[in-house]
């Protein structure tokens, strides 16, 4: 009898060992690496050590600046150029391109849409910034920075989008991309670029204020009235309810836009290690859909600043901006080089 309850303590403390090696192993990272067209593919690496084991590695998700041009032609980056940030800490790469919109008639010449982009990584976050803007007046269809999620990573996961938002009546969509974000607090603003507090005295230079952006109030000047709130703009949103959907394990060919609207987080959840959430500083049009009915085996998570059937001009005196946050369950680092 002493012998076999022997034999099960030692047996129980192998499985013991066992469990918290795998348990251990089993903390994951998500890598992001970046390919030679500016695309960001996120995926989590191999781990042989895990239970159950994982030899290679798991697809999660791409982000991707596009365009479409007229008759919703899909214009996919072709190469871009790739920098290490100024600034080590936190660890980021500045990217930076065009999207070469073919021209309207044969031989005709086409415009690059410039694209500046910077993707920066923080603990378990990732911030993708991008600005775009046209050579030359150009009519497109569509304009969007998607996330791509592996369609079989993500067949049945949960999509909840938080903080909806109902445009008002007259509200400009492409207008609304060309706007900075909402304010950022100035010692924030320091932090992220690396600047040094603005504690010494401005140069007469320095006092010398910009012209305010196009679409922005004019600043408030001591001894003016104040407006009244009959005079104050319309807010160009109210809240709607939360909304969650499902990501279909089959293709629809019928019900492939699985949801359209302005909201500022969407969480996404998984199967294990593969949950994220994304998060805008203003309320964005996102668009998701099923891209399956066109073969890409993947769902679509689009911020569409522009998406019009007929088309829409765009000048060389448009920016659209754009800023999203991906949040995840474990830490986020670039991936080794091979």
């Amino acid at each position: 009898m002493h012998g076999r309850r022997l034999v099960l303590a030692n047996l129980l403390c192998v499985m013991g060992l066992m469990f918290a090696f795998v348990v251990v192993a089993s903390g994951d990272e998500v890598h992001v690496k970046m390919h030679e067209n500016g695309v960001a593919s996120l995926f989590v690496p191999a781990q042989a050590n895990a239970w159950p084991p994982r030899l290679g590695p798991q697809a999660m998700f791409s982000v991707e600046l596009s365009a479409h041009a007229v008759e919703w032609l899909h214009v996919q980056p072709k190469e871009a150029g790739i920098d290490e940030l100024s600034r080590p800490d936190p660890p980021g790469l500045a990217v930076f391109g065009a999207l070469e919109i073919p021209g309207a008639e044969e031989d005709a010449g086409g415009v690059d849409l410039a694209y500046e982009g910077k993707i920066s990584l923080q603990d378990t976050a990732m911030t993708a910034s991008y600005a775009v803007r046209p050579d030359a007046p150009v009519t497109i269809c569509g304009l969007q920075l998607s996330a791509y999620l592996d369609a079989a990573a993500y067949q049945g996961a949960t999509i909840r989008l938080v903080d909806v938002k109902t445009p008002s009546a007259g509200f400009e969509q492409e207008t609304w991309y060309t706007l900075p974000d909402d304010p950022v607090e100035p010692e924030e603003a320091a932090q992220e670029e690396g600047a040094e507090p603005q504690d010494k005295p401005k140069t007469d230079e320095e006092e010398e204020v910009d012209e305010p952006a196009v679409g922005l109030p004019e600043p408030f000047e001591p001894g003016e009235e104040a407006k009244t709130t009959a005079e104050a703009p319309t807010p160009p949103f109210t809240d709607a309810e939360p909304v969650t959907i499902k990501l279909p394990v089959n293709a629809n060919e019928d019900d492939w836009q699985l949801w359209a609207g302005f909201c500022k987080t969407i969480q996404v959840t998984g199967p294990e290690n593969l949950s994220f959430t994304i998060t805008a500083p203003k309320p964005y049009r996102f668009v998701i859909q099923d891209n399956r009915k066109w073969g890409m085996p993947a769902f679509e998570i689009r911020v569409a600043f522009v998406m019009n059937q007929e088309g829409l001009e765009v000048t060389d005196e448009d920016e659209f901006l754009s800023r999203l946050k991906f949040t995840f369950e474990d830490t986020v680092k670039f991936a080794p080089e091979e």
